[in-house]
């Protein structure tokens, strides 16, 4: 039986270079060259690691993990090295199987030896693998071994953005740049430390960087991609959608960057080209739903077919996209809407919706599907298109109290969603704190009420606020206590949509960096004619903000509710 070769059998298959010189084909992609020697080095020692090893690599660069698995399994089984393990985990990972890779990467661990190098191979595959707080220790591991490695500050800077630090992150970057500030890679430090400003809103300066990574390197798309977002967020669509083209200039298939040129298209008020882009989030934040065997609507006659509309996004996206059910069942189609259960009772007053259903529950036979946000582009929306009559029903309605002052509702955050880090950095601007409208609370002549719902209701008994939604059941409930009062003041939630949609006085509180579908420097929006938007002056200057809506708000107290229709 022929066995693995002795150490200097070893050393003798080394020195005829055979496995150096198929490391080398396979860098260099010539992968059946690379091959050819690993399969001649097994042919007299079958059980030779290097070159099992050899071939688990080689079909990794394949693109066939399944055929990699054996040859590395008995390569670790031979010599459990850290680059075999990382392999091997490598390849566990392109299986689907991430928990056996982290569980490989576990026992490549506990042997690895102490240096800065396989700290820092460890930590880029943990974040690989979807790990970036254990990529971070391994980097600060790496970094306390060799505090002047610019890639590991540059990395280490990555895994802390992944895990929500962004000041940590920031300060990594600015440490990597530091110790390397010229050439391709310190275009890209350039570029993620621009990323690391805008999740703070930092936009302004998130641009200079992105603008400095250019300067370095112009075919760095992601620099251009960045320096078209801080634009965006500027409320400079129009030049940010320049930048998103030289970047997909460099990258045609790169959707983040033609998912945040649709964003710039549409809140400069583009909707002819802006609706085709957006359907790119498919590719870039969203994935589509894998259980709708249906086709999916195109905006075609729908000859009493059957067709299902179903939420995708947020409460408030799904409360100003369903004002579109009208259009597809004046098309001929029977229409069903699949949406969060919150929502059932109230979109089930809806014109032209025949059936509605919870996220969750069984569906009844559909001929067709197309998911909310696509409807704009299905019928082919134009700005001065939008259906603005209000289009929901508060079911029933809550009467006011009788004290002859203006009844106001207030809203200060929405949703954190802590598991959805994009999500979560945007809530951070949008939302503030009961205490920043303070200032309002003051005014004579108006009575204040909460309708503020989740955990930022528990500043409610400090400021002794009446809650106004203590004991609903879901937004039937919400919009019949809403249409018991004078005005709503609100952050950009789903109250917002809610309130809009009903077709009540509404006054949204928008961050400085607004969304795309309140446009770009407007007071009213076309989507809900009954909407008044103040906007911060500067990224999180709420005082500003609430000063001139106290200001107006005290004239409307003064004038009476007439005023405010």
């Amino acid at each position: 039986m022929t066995q693995c070769p002795s150490p200097s059998e070893a050393r003798g298959l080394q020195d005829d270079g055979q496995l150096d010189r198929a490391d080398h084909d396979l860098a260099a992609g010539r992968h059946e060259a690379a091959l050819q020697l690993g399969w001649s080095v097994l042919a007299r020692w079958p059980n030779h690691p290097r070159a099992l090893a050899l071939l688990g690599r080689v079909a990794l660069h394949r693109g066939q993990p399944d055929a990699a698995l054996e040859p590395l399994r008995r390569a670790v089984g031979l010599e459990p090295r850290l680059d075999v393990r990382i392999w091997l985990a490598l390849c566990l990972d392109g299986l689907g199987r991430r928990r056996d890779a982290l569980l490989q990467i576990e026992e490549a661990v506990a042997s690895m030896p102490r240096t800065a190098s396989a700290n820092f191979a460890v930590a880029m595959l943990l974040e690989r693998l979807g790990s970036p707080a254990d990529a971070v220790r391994h980097y600060a591991a790496c970094l306390a071994l060799d505090p002047d490695r610019a890639d590991a500050h540059h990395r280490h800077g990555r895994a802390l953005q992944a895990t929500g630090d962004i000041a940590g992150a920031i300060a990594s970057y600015r440490q990597a740049i530091r110790l390397r500030d010229t050439g391709t890679e310190a275009a890209k430090v350039l570029s993620d430390l621009s990323s690391g400003l805008a999740c703070l809103g930092r936009f302004d300066e998130a641009y200079g960087r992105a603008r400095l990574a250019i300067g370095i390197d112009p075919d760095c798309a992601e620099a251009q991609n960045n320096a078209g977002h801080a634009l965006l967020n500027l409320d400079r669509s129009a030049e940010a959608v320049a930048f998103y083209d030289a970047a997909l200039a460099v990258r045609p298939d790169y959707p983040t960057a033609r998912f945040g040129r649709a964003v710039a298209l549409l809140k400069s008020g583009d909707f002819a080209r802006g609706w085709a882009e957006y359907e790119w989030r498919w590719q870039d934040c969203q994935r589509p739903r894998p259980d709708l065997a249906a086709p999916t609507w195109t905006g075609e006659a729908l000859g009493g077919r059957t067709i299902l509309l179903h939420a995708e996004q947020g409460f408030g996206d799904t409360l100003q996209f369903v004002r579109f059910a009208p259009a597809v069942a004046a098309r001929g189609g029977r229409v069903v809407l699949e949406v969060p259960r919150p929502l059932v009772r109230l979109l089930r007053a809806v014109d032209g919706v025949a059936e509605v259903v919870g996220c969750g529950d069984p569906l009844p036979p559909f001929d067709q599907h197309c998911p909310m946000a696509s409807l704009p582009l299905r019928v082919g929306l134009s700005i001065d298109g939008i259906p603005a009559t209000p289009y929901l029903d508060p079911v029933a309605r809550r009467p006011a109290e009788a004290t002859g002052a203006l009844t106001v509702g207030l809203v200060w955050a929405g949703d954190p969603r802590p598991a959805a880090l994009r999500s979560n950095l945007i809530d951070r601007r949008r939302s503030t704190t009961l205490a920043t409208l303070a200032p309002l609370l003051d005014l004579a002549g108006i009575r204040f009420v909460s309708f503020q719902l989740g955990a930022a209701s528990d500043e409610l008994e400090r400021h002794g606020l009446p809650d106004a939604v203590a004991g609903v059941a879901d937004f039937a409930d919400t919009a019949a206590r809403l249409a018991g009062i004078d005005l709503l003041i609100t952050v950009d939630t789903a109250m917002a949509h809610l309130a809009g949609g009903l077709g009540l006085p509404v006054w949204m509180l928008s961050r400085h960096d607004g969304c795309w579908r309140w446009l770009e420097r407007r007071t009213d929006t076309p989507w809900y004619p009954t909407m008044r938007i103040f906007r911060q002056p500067a990224p999180g200057d709420w005082a500003s903000m609430i000063a001139e809506v106290r200001s107006v708000l005290g004239s409307a107290a003064r004038a009476g509710s007439a005023w405010l229709r």
